[in-house]
């Protein structure tokens, strides 16, 4: 049986993948209208003729780009809550630290979690596993929008990214697991 607390965090998971679901689709909703609109006008043409029309694949490729973004979306939502389910209290109360030093867009969407003493790096194309006792060297740089690209070399090299609040805890967390680990430091 989960916490209290565990259930609330998964709601809210799901509540953020929906926000994020609903938004995908009326993003796209008004991307293709326009594009739509627009072609109509600009070629003066019926909407019947756009199927014939090499611009209907342009259509069909933003349409496949949002629905990846929906698959990844609950792809990711899935496999954190399955996350959350497994994880020791301690490790919870870790995510739940982490949780709130994040604004609130981003308090369900952690870009990494500690489940069963693994580290889950949350990417944008995967989710990767990584054994925290194994990162040899941790290094970062500026990325756009107030975070840091953040590279981890353990066995092999994997970079992801992390906001600029949430880097202590990710070294702390290292350190914890490997205290001979090169880390370096933001400040």
């Amino acid at each position: 049986m989960l916490s209290s607390n565990k259930l609330n965090y998964i709601e809210g998971v799901q509540k953020h993948a929906k926000r994020v679901a609903t938004t995908t689709i009326v993003l796209s909703v008004i991307v293709l209208t326009i594009l739509i609109i627009i072609h109509t006008i600009i070629n003066h043409r019926k909407l019947a003729d756009i199927i014939y029309n090499p611009f209907f694949s342009v259509i069909v490729l933003i349409l496949s780009f949002f629905f990846f973004i929906l698959y990844r979306g609950k792809q990711r939502a899935l496999k954190l809550q399955k996350l959350i389910e497994q994880m020791s209290e301690e490790e919870f109360l870790f995510l739940l630290q982490i949780q709130s030093s994040l604004s609130f867009h981003y308090k369900y969407a952690p870009t990494f979690v500690l489940c069963c003493e693994q580290l889950y790096l949350f990417t944008p194309f995967k989710i990767k596993n990584i054994d925290p006792k194994k990162a040899e060297k941790v290094r970062w740089h500026y990325a756009r929008g107030g975070s840091l690209l953040v590279e981890i070399q353990s066995p092999e090299t994997t970079k992801f990214e992390v906001y600029n609040s949430v880097y202590p805890y990710f070294t702390s967390l290292i350190e914890m697991y490997n205290p001979n680990a090169d880390i370096e430091k933001y400040e």
